[in-house]
């Protein structure tokens, strides 16, 4: 643990490898340190202390002891007991693969 013991705050690069993608492309994986696992499990620790208060009952996006199989079962109870005239899906096409790492 050289960076957080020494008070080193700057990023360090993972190790990253490629994946290939289905129309040919190389999607680059990054790979985390022990380091940076310990570290993002301690913010994520904190952050949940802090606003898992503010979060609603039905929202269930990456949250402690909710999953989609749950938010699904949830859906499914919410329609059998309510009128619902639509449902709305929507996915945002590559966004990852757009984002600029730079």
């Amino acid at each position: 643990m050289s960076g957080c013991s020494q008070g080193v705050t700057g990023p360090v690069r993972p190790g990253v490898c490629t994946s290939p993608k289905a129309d040919g492309r190389q999607r680059p994986l990054g790979i985390a340190t022990l380091e940076d696992k310990v570290v993002q499990r301690a913010v994520v620790e904190v952050l949940n202390a802090i606003y898992e208060t503010d979060f609603r009952g039905f929202s269930y996006g990456f949250r402690p002891g909710r999953s989609p199989h749950r938010a699904l079962d949830a859906l499914a109870a919410g329609i059998l007991e309510k009128r619902v005239n639509w449902v709305l899906d929507a996915d945002i096409r590559d966004f990852f693969g757009s984002l600029d790492r730079g």
